[in-house]
């Protein structure tokens, strides 16, 4: 099992922040995808102990 936890403190009202938690699950108009690299995970995506030792990759 994997857990994966991202918390962030917005200093805004829920009625301004809810806009962008919904928009996590939309095609980004928030998320630079244009502009920023995808990233690239090495050897690839494997299963397994090597999965905890992955680099990643970005190329600018």
């Amino acid at each position: 099992m994997v857990l994966n936890v991202h918390r962030r403190v917005l200093p805004v009202p829920v009625s301004q922040a809810g806009w962008a938690i919904d928009e996590l699950l939309a095609p980004s108009t928030i998320w630079p995808g244009d502009a920023w690299p995808a990233m690239r995970l090495r050897p690839g995506l494997v299963e397994g102990p090597a999965a905890g030792t992955v680099r990643c990759d970005t190329a600018w």
